[in-house]
């Protein structure tokens, strides 16, 4: 468990507040964009979170797109944190979908922690 207080954390809260208000539309927008897919951010994605190991903290998780390409053999507990309250909804969705497992994390890192006990 990470005892950051959320003051640490938090972005401003103009910068949450913008965040939660485009939370539900931000993936068609900016992940699913034809810019995202010409630059080839899902390449990218998997390139950096299948390198990944161990205990992995993942600062700005948003809406959880790096989520699937973590590889659950060599990520033993993956916690991600965000200001905004409404990427991390979303990013706590997609969470529930993988073979990691969800815990929700403490309230005062304002994330998302998925844990899986590796023997």
């Amino acid at each position: 468990v990470i005892a950051t207080p959320p003051q640490a954390v938090a972005a401003s809260p103009t910068t949450a507040a913008i965040y939660d208000a485009e939370a539900s539309a931000y993936d068609a927008a900016y992940a699913d964009s034809l810019v995202s897919r010409a630059v080839g951010f899902d390449s990218l994605r998997r390139s950096v979170a299948t390198r990944a190991h161990g205990d992995v903290l993942e600062l700005g998780v948003g809406t959880g797109l790096n989520l699937p390409f973590y590889e659950p053999a060599s990520v033993r507990t993956l916690t991600g944190i965000d200001a905004s309250s409404g990427m991390l909804e979303l990013a706590r969705r997609r969470a529930g979908d993988l073979p990691l497992g969800q815990t929700p994390a403490s309230a005062a890192v304002q994330g998302v922690r998925l844990a899986r006990e590796v023997s």
